[in-house]
């Protein structure tokens, strides 16, 4: 895994700027998905390392860092329930995704199962190479109704990563894993080629 220090963390407020730029290096989207009141906006946060509310006309957040080789990295976290048009319209969102986290809660059964859709609606909107990652939030509560060797079926069936988080506990370095695992499939062609605008 590639070892990513982080540098700047913004919400992304310029819906004029393109994934772009020549500052960076390789550019990492990531598009965070599932049911309500299951920790989206909380692993943005988390994943971003932002506290608070997140601005309602800001879809997405911005993280800029570096590799150990000093290479530029930029990796672009979306949270695309925070647009309107993104239940009617969602192809836009999902364009030029590398990753798609389909979040649910272990304190809620029926988020899972509602996962399968999730998974569903990514893998028509995505790139073939977009990696699909089942996260599983609230690893620290004692209300779970879905255990590990379920959720693990789960993914197992749906052909999909899965890793247990918590935002408010621990968090492991998942945002390093992704741009490890990001790096590693710069053969194939670049899929980050549009901004979308809320």
């Amino acid at each position: 895994m590639s070892d990513f220090f982080r540098g700047e963390t913004r919400p992304e407020d310029d819906t004029a700027q393109c994934l772009y730029t020549d500052e960076y290096a390789h550019m990492i989207k990531v598009v965070i998905v599932g049911e309500p009141r299951v920790g989206k906006t909380s692993l943005r946060c988390a994943l971003a390392m932002t506290e608070g509310p997140v601005e309602e006309n800001s879809p997405y957040s911005a993280v800029s860092g570096r590799l150990s080789n000093n290479t530029q990295v930029r990796v672009q976290i979306w949270d695309p329930i925070q647009c309107p048009i993104f239940e009617t319209t969602p192809r836009p969102f999902y364009t030029g995704a590398h990753f798609v986290l389909v979040v649910f809660s272990l304190e809620l059964k029926e988020s899972l199962e509602r996962s399968g859709h999730w998974i569903a609606q990514a893998r028509t909107f995505t790139h073939e190479d977009a990696i699909l990652i089942l996260v599983a939030n609230k690893s620290d509560s004692e209300r779970r109704e879905v255990n590990k060797e379920e959720a693990e079926a789960f993914a197992d069936a749906h052909a999909v990563k899965y890793v247990e988080v918590s935002t408010l506990v621990s968090l492991p370095d998942l945002l390093s894993s992704i741009v490890g695992l990001g790096l590693t499939n710069r053969r194939r062609k670049d899929l980050t080629k549009e901004c979308v605008v809320c």
